[in-house]
């Protein structure tokens, strides 16, 4: 791990603080019994709204990524908060050309321990330093810098609705189905990607990276 996040690195970095993006971006969890959820939505300067909403993982989901949750996922939803600001600073780096704008992102969320976590990128605490060894990944990989603040139980509706969406209907929000970035739970645990080729039996005379 520590030698694909070095590898991720850029060789020079700019000790100039990173521009303020102006989008707005929410997310959320939801726990009950051995089943979670997670959504959140992402504005755009441009208007433009997308969002994610990944419903009804289960517990065995994450025992086959060796991530030792409870039964009971209510008792790891610090950690699952964590896992949607995963999700929701990985769309914001896929829609943003390049992936590597050096730009710092105002993210909010209403737990107040996934938050200040966030901040710091650092706890002793299983799982939740998983989640944070990965969210750490992808901001040194896309070269964000996230800035987690706090939003109000009530007035994060949208965010907990996505959560909660069984994918029936309409998405509960001003965006449409096709606005929905389509998200699984290995792209937020592995977001590094390596360069493709296309079509796939193209020809280049040297590896990949």
């Amino acid at each position: 791990m520590y030698l694909r996040w070095l590898d991720a690195l850029p060789p020079v970095v700019s000790i100039l603080p990173k521009p303020q993006w102006t989008g707005f971006c929410v997310a959320d969890a939801s726990a009950n019994g051995q089943e979670c959820g997670i959504g959140g939505a992402v504005t755009f300067p441009s208007h433009e709204v997308f969002c994610f909403s990944y419903y009804r993982m289960h517990s065995s989901d994450f025992v086959k990524l060796n991530i030792p949750m409870h039964d009971n996922l209510q008792g790891d939803i610090s950690s699952l908060e964590t896992l949607a600001q995963i999700a929701l600073v990985f769309l914001v780096t896929r829609i943003l050309p390049g992936f590597r704008i050096p730009l710092r992102i105002s993210t909010l969320s209403d737990n107040t321990a996934a938050e200040a976590v966030s901040n710091k990128l650092f706890s002793t605490q299983m799982p939740l330093a998983l989640f944070l060894e990965r969210l750490s990944i992808l901001i040194s990989s896309s070269n964000v810098q996230v800035d987690v603040n706090h939003i109000a139980g009530v007035s994060n509706d949208l965010a907990d609705a996505l959560s909660r969406w069984d994918q029936q209907g309409g998405p509960p929000c001003i965006c449409n189905r096709d606005d929905r970035f389509p998200l699984s739970l290995g792209d937020i645990r592995s977001p590094h990607q390596t360069a493709q080729l296309y079509p796939s039996d193209a020809w280049v005379p040297r590896s990949l990276p």
